[in-house]
């Protein structure tokens, strides 16, 4: 890759938060020149039974890709549930207001009981305002608001320019029958038209790993996150704290630790004049999440925490995705 081309800033990035105002975030709105091509809904969340559950969709324009369910079941690991296979797939009637949206009534489930299959699950996804449900059925009821900034970047590339938005709700609920709760965020990508995420170079070269995180305190405050490194000048991190953005960066010093599976044991991020810890270990390992995707990609639950941040933690979820050679071709392996 030329670093020094023509009108090319080889993945360079600008990073900020943002309020939450769902009438600036149409899916048909054009940021950079860039239109909307994917959304994701998921997060992590604390059962009460002290389970730790994982829900993961895509939606590519009104059609969803189905609902991921991992759960710590005591076979070592996040696992892969039967409800997965259960959940909606297919196309949704999509409902665009001014600062309202909808995913629901899905087609298949309009067809006769003949030609469904027993046992497929509703669906509901809304947002209102500032609030959010995501109602399955059987499989999941969550209901909650967002109490802090979102986070966004832009990445300037001649070849592939990314615009990525992310906007975390506080919900509480029930997953499998479970009382659970967590945080839940909802991710934008723009891409040029046509593109799909793991076609680009940015999944299939560039990434070296990609932190999701959320800490609710004892005080009532939200710390919220993503910190991306990769190759050239692909690095991104945004961190806030309710109202506030405490981090932001567009270089991203780090050092990992790695088991001998690939997954990352700890790693350490420096933003601006703090550092932020993640801490990882093999219960929270999606292996088989990992084993649907390709590239050596890697996918797992820990704790991030900034260095030196003495108050009480009552729920900290982040997802942390990885590909475990290209770091060690970047020489940021530590013992």
């Amino acid at each position: 890759m030329d670093q020094y081309a023509y009108g090319d800033f080889n993945y360079r990035t600008v990073v900020g938060g943002f309020v939450n105002d769902l009438s600036r975030m149409r899916p048909d709105a054009v940021h950079f020149g860039l239109e909307q091509q994917i959304e994701y809904v998921y997060g992590f969340l604390n059962g009460a039974d002290g389970s730790t559950v994982c829900l993961e969709q895509k939606f590519v324009g009104s059609v969803s890709t189905g609902t991921f369910v991992m759960l710590t079941d005591g076979e070592g690991g996040l696992n892969v549930q039967p409800e997965t296979t259960r959940s909606y797939r297919g196309e949704v009637r999509r409902t665009i207001e001014d600062k309202y949206r909808s995913w629901s009534d899905p087609v298949m489930l309009r067809l006769p009981p003949s030609a469904r299959r027993d046992g497929d699950l509703p669906y509901l996804l809304e947002l209102d305002g500032d609030s959010f449900v995501w109602d399955q059925g059987e499989l999941c009821r969550l209901e909650g608001e967002i109490r802090t900034l979102g986070v966004q970047f832009y990445a300037a590339s001649a070849v592939e320019p990314l615009f990525f938005t992310s906007i975390p709700y506080w919900v509480e609920g029930h997953v499998l029958g479970r009382p659970a709760s967590g945080l839940i965020y909802f991710d934008r990508v723009h891409l040029r038209p046509g593109r799909e995420w793991k076609e680009t170079a940015m999944f299939t070269d560039i990434q070296l790993s990609w932190n999701i995180f959320g800490n609710r305190f004892a005080d009532g405050s939200i710390e919220y996150g993503k910190i991306v490194v990769g190759k050239h000048g692909f690095n991104a991190a945004m961190v806030v704290d309710d109202r506030r953005l405490i981090g932001a960066a567009a270089r991203v010093p780090v050092q990992y630790q790695l088991n001998d599976a690939g997954f990352i044991r700890r790693a350490v991020y420096t933003v601006g004049e703090h550092q932020w810890e993640f801490l990882g270990a093999d219960e929270g390992n999606m292996a088989e999440f990992s084993a649907s995707r390709w590239n050596g990609y890697h996918a797992q639950f820990g704790v991030t925490r900034r260095v030196g941040d003495q108050r009480e933690l009552v729920s900290g979820v982040t997802w942390l995705e990885s590909f475990d050679h290209r770091i060690r071709e970047a020489g940021l392996v530590v013992e």
